[in-house]
């Protein structure tokens, strides 16, 4: 017998199942928050928020173009830039590439600005030209269309994205 003086009946390993239940309700738990934070990210992935996105194993396409500005330009014939009101306009501007839903599924940015040889008259610069490339846009819609800064956007299809050009100025 046990030299119990409460009255209370001795149950051996009672407290080891506790401990064992409390164990396994908290695996439990870590498995539900652990399924419902992967639930959350595949949802934000495809949530339509606007930022880009590639289809998983489908096809993307690069857009690659031309930005000539011809007036409002400062720099040198191998480095220029928009002055005026064009100011935003040089190396780093970000190019955008939406779909004919309006998502955009491609940024990109300009590279250094050039005057174009029909433009070179020496010490004046009165044109400068980027370009830019947009890798891994989404493919299979009807159109797109690009947008440097916040100038607008101009259409095209797919079979014209290797040859966007866009003109700027007077």
């Amino acid at each position: 017998m046990s030299d119990n003086v409460d009255g209370n009946i001795e149950q051996p390993g009672r407290r080891s199942v506790g401990v064992w239940a409390l164990v396994g309700v908290g695996v439990g738990l870590a498995i539900v928050l652990l399924l419902g934070a992967v639930l959350v990210v595949l949802l934000l992935e495809d949530s339509g928020d606007n930022g880009p996105s590639t289809v998983k194993g489908g096809k993307t396409l690069t857009v690659t173009g031309t930005l000539e500005l011809i007036g409002d330009v400062d720099g040198t014939t191998e480095n220029c830039w928009g002055s005026g009101g064009y100011s935003d306009l040089g190396e780093g501007t970000q190019v955008i590439v939406r779909d004919d839903s309006g998502k955009t599924v491609g940024i990109g940015s300009l590279d250094a600005g050039s005057v174009p040889e029909r433009f070179d008259f020496g010490d004046t610069i009165v044109s400068c030209g980027w370009s830019f490339t947009v890798e891994e846009v989404t493919s299979g819609a009807a159109s797109y269309s690009v947008e440097v800064a916040h100038r607008g956007e101009i259409a095209f299809t797919e079979d014209e994205a290797e040859s966007v050009a866009l003109t700027l100025g007077s």
